[in-house]
């Protein structure tokens, strides 16, 4: 017979879906409980509907957070059970639970919100992404998931002219539930990483669960966020698109104009200089011939008009001018100073990732640097 005590496990209720969590989350409780019963639970700030999975839990199963477990009130039991219950999890021998959660035993505190299916959608009852719709709009949130409906609403308003299209979208990431949950499970993570030290392989199995649960982590708090950003950006591209088809042939118009008024600058400019030279020349004539004949001299030394060409073209709409824009072109590769040079970063790490050992340049040298990646485990 198992010691009688007033821990139990339970799982969390989603009015959304209308089914249980899959973790489990212990509690002390002050009423004796039974499994299948319904009671109402403290969570954080709040409290939640939830459903007793085991009873009679060993003392020594949470002697490491003990005094951070949460307590079930009296009187919390609903009426009325549930017929089927789910199976209890295996237990393995350091008290973790089978699905290797191993943060939620470490801390002492239930991870609230680290399933991976933050956002069902109330019609197809998958998650993101999914959800078979493309286009989705998103509801004002029931129970513990956010609620996502399938078919898109945009509603219009009149604003006295025209009918402006307005959309409705999430704002405020941190009005989601799931956010603080996230939030404070990414902070405890972070507090157990800073605290761990690994010595043996039972620590490392530990560790490697801890990757797995930050891995499903970043994952749903990626999905969460993409909820949000996602249908802006849509929004925002439309816009761009939209905008662009006035902006594309101003800036066609632009170039051009740009282009022709800039050609006509720089043949003025080309010709004033060829004027000089010429004028100069001229004048370099007739003064050869007045030191060789006695200071007389017969070239004709009137200049040549310069044509007018002013740098700057102002109106009352505005002004132009050629400014200086000096750019390069390498001529001779070989000629140019080694500190010119950069290093061709995508093609060596190409070669540093598959030819390693096959290909060797001068200069540089290959190293396996390894680090840990994790896989998920298919069950």
């Amino acid at each position: 017979m198992a010691e009688e005590t007033n821990i139990v496990k339970v799982q969390y209720y989603s009015a959304t879906t209308g089914d249980f969590s899959k973790r489990e989350y212990t509690y002390y409780s002050e009423d004796k409980l039974k499994v299948g019963d319904i009671a109402i639970v403290p969570v954080r700030d709040t409290t939640d509907k939830a459903m007793v999975t085991a009873i009679n839990v060993p003392i020594e199963k949470i002697a490491g957070f003990k005094d951070k477990v949460k307590t079930i009130p009296a009187g919390s039991k609903v009426e009325g059970t549930v017929t089927k219950v789910r199976p209890e999890q295996q237990e393995m021998e350091d008290g973790l639970n089978s699905e290797g959660f191993t943060l939620v035993r470490e801390i002492g505190e239930p991870f609230d919100g680290i399933d991976t299916k933050i956002n069902l959608c109330d019609t197809c009852q998958q998650s993101l992404p999914e959800c078979v719709n493309n286009e989705v709009s998103f509801g004002d949130g029931v129970g513990k998931d956010n609620v996502i409906k399938c078919d898109g609403y945009t509603p219009t308003i009149e604003d006295g002219l025209n009918n402006v299209e307005t959309a409705v979208v999430k704002i405020n990431p941190t009005s989601v539930p799931s956010f603080s949950k996230h939030l404070d499970a990414a902070f405890r993570i972070l507090e157990i990483a800073r605290a761990r030290t690994i010595t043996t392989e039972d620590d490392a199995k530990s560790a490697n669960d801890d990757l797995t649960v930050m891995s499903e982590l970043r994952k749903a708090v990626e999905a969460e966020r993409k909820t949000f950003t996602g249908p802006l950006n849509d929004y925002v591209s439309s816009i761009n698109a939209a905008y662009k088809e006035i902006t594309n042939p101003l800036i066609d118009a632009d170039q051009i104009t740009r282009k022709t008024l800039t050609d006509w600058k720089v043949l003025q400019l080309r010709k004033s200089k060829e004027v000089e030279e010429l004028n100069r020349k001229a004048l370099e004539v007739a003064q050869e011939q007045a030191r060789l004949n006695n200071g007389e001299f017969t070239a004709d030394i009137t200049p040549v008009t310069i044509p007018e060409t002013p740098r700057l073209t102002r109106t009352d709409q505005g002004t132009t001018g050629l400014v200086d824009n000096w750019k390069y072109r390498i001529v001779d590769i070989d000629k140019l100073p080694r500190e010119y040079m950069i290093e061709d970063t995508a093609m060596l790490t190409t070669i540093a990732k598959k030819h390693h050992d096959m290909k060797q340049i001068p200069g540089v040298e290959f190293y396996n640097e390894q680090t840990v990646k994790v896989y998920k485990s298919r069950g």
